[in-house]
């Protein structure tokens, strides 16, 4: 006979939400576009998307509602969404694009999701509440409340990968150079992108979204300028460039010309 297990009524131990995954570091185990119920609350189904959060034995799925079902349709294997309608994009105003937007500015290349939304497999993140925004579902208001997103990336499935290639660079004696182009053109649009900001200042969160304004779509380096911005280490090094980086704050400043 299986043990019977009580619920934790101590309020220290108590989580905040409706079944939401709590804070804390976990590993995308599993990203796919379904179609959900809210839970069974709702009797006809949206695309959403669905996130497997994982640590250590504990796992929770969280899903991202994408917008109306006339308009997108899940494909069969979960990869991406299939337009059936008018809209040809997600709307600003769901939760998948929250949760979406929150991955980019965390590092994550917008690019390597667009056919493929299981490329976040693997990855270790931490997982915050953010504040939601009222808006109206099928005629019904839905109040503001909290979302699961990520915050920062802990670390990739290629990162040991990298590492381990790296070491055996040092070892053998050649050390990897560093890609000049790469550092050229992350300045280059940082700073254009602090000129454009109110007082040439912005906060390190405010990053990603303004530097996707000034790199291509089709740029290949576009991840990784993306990578090396979320490092304090890089931005704290561009003091000679005029670029001020304070991290106590997470505010990255221009006092150049």
């Amino acid at each position: 006979m299986p043990e019977v297990e009580y619920i934790d009524i101590r309020p220290s131990a108590a989580y905040h939400g409706t079944g939401m995954v709590p804070e804390g570091d976990y590993e995308i185990a599993d990203a796919k576009f379904g179609s959900w119920d809210y839970a069974g609350t709702q009797p006809n189904a949206v695309p959403a998307l669905g996130i497997e959060f994982k640590t250590g034995d504990q796992s929770y799925t969280q899903w991202y509602s994408a917008g109306d079902p006339r308009n997108m349709t899940p494909t069969s294997d979960g990869k991406r969404l299939q337009k059936t309608g008018t809209a040809g994009s997600l709307n600003d105003q769901c939760n998948c694009f929250q949760f979406l937007t929150a991955l980019v500015r965390a590092g994550f290349d917008e690019e390597a999701m667009l056919k493929d939304i299981g490329s976040m497999i693997g990855l270790k993140v931490k997982v915050v509440h953010e504040p939601t925004m009222e808006r109206e579902i099928r005629g019904t208001k839905k109040k503001a409340g909290t979302l699961a997103v990520v915050d920062k990336i802990l670390s990739r499935p290629d990162d040991k990968k990298k590492t381990a290639a790296t070491a055996a660079k040092k070892a053998n004696g050649a050390e990897p150079p560093a890609d000049a182009t790469i550092g050229k053109k992350t300045i280059e649009a940082l700073i254009s992108a602090l000129k454009d900001a109110p007082g040439r200042s912005l906060e390190k969160k405010e990053l990603s979204a303004a530097m996707w304004k000034k790199i291509p779509g089709n740029d290949a380096d576009r991840g990784p300028i993306m990578n090396l911005l979320i490092q304090d280490s890089y931005l704290g090094s561009l003091t000679d460039k005029g670029v001020l980086y304070d991290p106590a704050n997470a505010q990255v400043m221009y006092v150049g010309e």
